[in-house]
């Protein structure tokens, strides 16, 4: 009776002593696959130094030429363009506790201002060239489709020295196409909208094309250069002669004029 005892408290131990060990196993294989999950995670961590003196933390998931992509640990991606990253610290140089404590990114800028001022000669059918001066206010986006194409809204002034002296107020919708993704780049743009004149006349539809230079120091700050062309409408007074008789007409004509501007981005 005994001997039966001692096997049942022998096997009872030992099947308990098997549950340990099995417990322990699991345990271990755990906090195994955790730290390494932990190193791979560290591992990928980076801190970005930005050309404004900022400096982000997270996770690095892309990097080419022209942007370069962090994840932060709620798991938001956050897109920076390579012309305001001045460079990348690897994990190797991170301290511990930048890695414990990775700040949030920022936002990039989604809103760029252009400032435009032009001057070129401009022309009425049948009629000597004068002079044409321009500027113009314009905001919108500023990296449309990832690839620095600005879309927005223009208000300027356009003047014109003919015969006579006419002022304009242009109010289009205007877009500038970058044609390369580095910092130097040829570009074209165009702008469409209403023309009011500051004068008796009535006005009408106003157009533009550009082809400009355009030299980017930043994501979102530029200089351009380059040519362009417009086109305004109006009912304009002419005084054409006929047999050396001047008479008055009043009749459409349309402006149009060519030049060269300037213009920065910010």
């Amino acid at each position: 009776m005994q001997r039966y005892n001692f096997f049942c408290i022998f096997e009872n131990n030992f099947v308990l002593l098997r549950k340990i060990v099995s417990i322990m196993k699991r345990i271990c294989l755990f906090f195994w696959v955790m730290l390494s999950f932990l190193q791979v995670t560290a591992a990928d961590l980076v801190a970005v130094n930005l050309t404004n003196g900022s400096q982000v933390y997270g996770e690095l998931i892309f990097e080419n030429d022209d942007v370069v992509v962090l994840r932060d640990q709620q798991g938001r991606r956050f897109q920076y363009p390579k012309l305001d990253v001045q460079n990348i610290q690897r994990q190797a140089t991170l301290s511990t506790e930048n890695v414990q404590d990775v700040v949030k990114a920022e936002e990039p800028k989604k809103v760029a201002i252009r400032v435009l001022a032009g001057a070129g000669a401009v022309t009425l059918p049948k009629q000597a060239w004068g002079t044409d001066l321009s500027a113009e206010f314009q905001i919108g986006t500023y990296d449309l489709g990832h690839r620095h194409i600005f879309l927005g809204g223009s208000i300027g002034y356009h003047g014109v020295l003919l015969a006579q002296t006419y002022s304009y107020i242009p109010i289009q919708v205007v877009t500038s196409i970058p044609l390369l993704s580095g910092r130097h780049s040829p570009s074209v743009g165009f702008g469409l909208g209403y023309g009011l004149s500051a004068h008796h006349t009535r006005g009408g539809l106003c157009a533009g094309v550009d082809i400009d230079y355009r030299y980017a120091f930043g994501s979102t700050s530029a200089l351009m250069v380059g040519i362009y062309s417009r086109f305004q409408q109006d009912n304009l007074t002419t005084y054409p002669e006929v047999y050396g008789t001047s008479y008055r007409l009043e009749s459409g004509h349309s402006l149009v004029s060519v030049g060269a501007h300037f213009a920065i981005i910010f």
